[in-house]
């Protein structure tokens, strides 16, 4: 059992040193706005879920739309 905890805690430190070099080179690219995006996702996390979730809905509708107008033209240009 001990065994499967230090891998665990290894796996753990490794995943963690993966996105601090991510991190690290999203800031180093984009000095100002990287720096500044990623402050905002990681004080205001509640903020970063609802946005991809608020958004999707609006795309899907958007999409949705899209597609049931083109079917309409085409079935009133093919009527004529």
């Amino acid at each position: 059992m001990r065994d499967r905890a230090v891998w665990v805690v290894l796996d753990h430190e490794r995943k963690q040193s993966s996105r601090r070099a991510a991190i690290a080179s999203i800031a180093a690219k984009f000095p100002i706005a990287g720096t500044a995006a990623l402050r905002f996702m990681r004080d205001g996390w509640i903020e970063t879920i609802f946005i991809p979730v608020g958004i999707s809905p609006g795309v899907a509708v958007t999409v949705f739309e899209t597609s049931v107008l083109t079917g309409v033209q085409t079935d009133f240009f093919v009527g004529y």
